[in-house]
């Protein structure tokens, strides 16, 4: 009996000793099969292994599994597609974000979309192997790990009030940038707006959230897309046929003037809105007087004609996000 449990032991120690190679070989098994494999070893052997043995398996896994966990942080917001958090590599202490998608569309869109826009002003996805192995398997399929962003989204921000003329210009220019990186790609965002855009460890701008983003450029119906505010004009008339990348543009030139002036420049663009009627009829002179009323600041010509090329209520007279990026504004000091 005692040579038989000396055998086991010798058998346990071998065991241990491939299971630590295997884990760090180049071409190595998943970790659930080593361990699959080690339970049903152990299970078969249960009633003669030792102490010790036991307890070399055990630590050889948790070696394992620490060595490639992310430790969960705080939450650090919700929106439509799901929840975000913080997470510490356990490997390295870098952070990230994950996000995990209730909804399926939304992740997917969301997905795609990351996958085929590369640009510095866009929020980057992380490759597949660094979703870590502690998160249960039916979360990882509607799990994206994504750069974290230190300093939040631009809503947060301006809520701290309207930003230097100099500033607007410089956050404008990579959000059209990055507008225009995804359209290069066939990715329409949808839904641009503060809360989407996030604020990176040395404060440029990352455009993220694409759980609306779309691969066709016209569309027939996209009421349900987007938030109010920030809708172009057409997404309120179901018998248009609207141009995303239009769209796209108009969003972003709500978001721009939001820079410029601290407030949207327009509650929503319907005829129901007194300052989108002024916008649609071109009395410009009234809409702009409106928007200066009672303010202690004063807004530049350039800025306000720049703002006028942005908003305008005909998807085929706004310019294209590349277009956008060449105007004179941008020029000004």
């Amino acid at each position: 009996r005692n040579q038989r449990i000396c055998q086991q032991n010798t058998m346990f120690q071998v065991y241990a000793d491939v299971l630590s190679a295997a884990s760090h070989a180049p071409n190595r098994l998943p970790r659930s099969v080593l361990e699959d494999v080690a339970d049903d070893f152990a299970a078969r052997h249960v009633q003669l292994k030792s102490k010790f043995s036991r307890c070399c398996i055990k630590r050889q896994r948790r070696r394992k599994c620490k060595s490639r966990k992310l430790r969960l942080g705080l939450k650090l917001g919700e929106g439509y597609s799901g929840d975000v958090y913080s997470a510490v590599e356990m490997k390295n202490g870098g952070t990230v974000a994950l996000k995990f998608v209730s909804n399926l569309p939304a992740f997917i869109a969301e997905k795609r979309a990351l996958e085929a826009v590369d640009h510095p002003n866009v929020i980057k996805l992380r490759a597949s192997d660094d979703i870590p192995e502690g998160i249960p398997k039916r979360l990882k399929q509607r799990l994206l790990v994504l750069d974290y962003c230190s300093n939040g989204d631009l809503f947060s921000v301006l809520k701290q009030g309207r930003l230097p003329e100099s500033i607007a210009r410089a956050y404008s220019s990579q959000l059209f940038k990055a507008i225009a990186a995804c359209h290069r790609a066939q990715r329409f965002h949808r839904d641009i707006k503060p809360e989407n855009i996030l604020m990176a460890n040395d404060w440029s701008l990352r455009l993220a959230d694409f759980g609306f983003a779309s691969g066709t450029l016209v569309v027939k119906d996209a009421q349900s897309c987007g938030t109010p505010t920030y809708m172009a004009p057409e997404f309120f008339q179901s018998s248009i046929a609207s141009d995303l990348s239009s769209a796209d543009v108009w969003s972003a030139g709500v978001v721009t003037f939001f820079l410029v002036y601290g407030v949207p420049p327009v509650e929503r663009a319907t005829s129901a809105c007194w300052l989108y009627k002024k916008i649609q009829a071109g009395e410009w002179k009234d809409f702009w007087r409106a928007h200066d009323k009672g303010v202690s600041f004063s807004v530049s010509q350039a800025s306000k004609e720049f703002l006028q090329k942005l908003l305008q209520p005909a998807a085929s007279q706004r310019p294209s996000a590349d277009t956008v990026l060449s105007d004179p504004w941008f020029d000004h000091p």
